[in-house]
Order: structure tokens, then sequence, then C-alpha cells
């Protein structure tokens, strides 16, 4: 399975620990996302949690080689945020996942085609909020039209959406 253009594209965990050190030291940033990185941020359904989603979501991961490394940090953000998510601030992640997917196709199906446990969240809260839709059919397309990569595991991934929707409605 290929993404086109995915040669440019660089994940957190493929920069050397050098790179990461030397981006974190060179950069002033949202003090939040430093303790989210760091695991200090008391992860919430709060103005603060919620000003980070739309901060990590908004962005267009994969489009500039100049912020690359700074891409890869805000989605490697996004995805604890995801994997800690509960309660009521799990209930609204769907919506967040797929304003990445919407904003990022590329990069988003690129990351979710080796990281499983990422890629199973993304299906569990899209697939929440496909769900609790009185429009079900309109976000599948709306998805399959933001999804356009040279691929099959997007295909796939919508699939595994449908899938547990279905589960869940059964």
């Amino acid at each position: 399975m290929t993404v086109s253009g995915a040669d440019n594209l660089r994940f957190w965990e493929q920069y050397s620990e050098t790179e990461k050190s030397s981006f974190l030291k060179s950069v002033a940033m949202e003090t939040h996302l430093l303790s989210v990185y760091n695991d200090s941020f008391a992860i919430s359904d709060n103005e603060e949690t919620f000003e980070l989603l739309d901060l990590l979501s908004d962005n267009k991961y994969g489009h500039s080689q100049t912020n690359a490394i700074v891409d890869a940090f805000y989605f490697h953000c996004f995805s604890k945020i995801l994997i800690l998510a509960d309660g009521a601030l799990a209930e609204v992640m769907g919506y967040y996942c797929m304003r990445i997917v919407k904003n990022s196709p590329q990069y988003t199906i690129l990351y979710l085609m080796s990281h499983k446990e990422i890629r199973d969240a993304f299906v569990t809260y899209i697939g929440y909020e496909i769900y609790c839709s009185d429009d079900q059919n309109s976000i599948y397309e709306d998805l399959m039209n933001c999804l356009k990569v040279d691929t099959t595991f997007a295909e796939e991934f919508v699939a595994k959406i449908k899938n547990w929707v279905l589960q869940v409605g059964s």
C-alpha cells in the first residue's frame, strides 16, 4: 500500500532524540502542549483541553516541509490525548478525529497504517460520532471524499468504522 507524497512525511518517533531535544528547546510553544508531551497535563473536559484539541485538529499535517517536525509533534500530542480521553471528553473525540482526517487525510492514513492503537481509537471515536448522527450516510460520504489517497487502507479504515457502528447498533 502506498500513499503518494508519503516519502516526505515523518512522524515524531522517526526523529532522533537529538532532533526532538533541539526542537523542544528552540521553539516557543503553548505551555499546555509541553505538559501533554511530558505527561503532566490533566486531560479533562475543560476549556484548556478543548483549546488544545482545537489547535491540534486545525493543523494541516504534512503540508509543509519547514514545519515537518512541528506537524509530527502536534500529531504526537493529539495521539496522547486521544488515548487518555475518557468520560465526557471521550464523547467529543470523534469530532476532533474527523477534523484531523478532513484536514490531513494523507498524513493521518499513513500514520494509522502503522499505529494500530491510534487507528483503533480513531475508528471507535469516529464510529461513535457516526452512530450518534441522524445523517450517517452523509458522514460516510464525507469521509470517503476526503480520503482520496492512493491506498486501499483508506477504504479499509472506513469499513472498520462501518463495522464498529453496526456492532454497536445491533
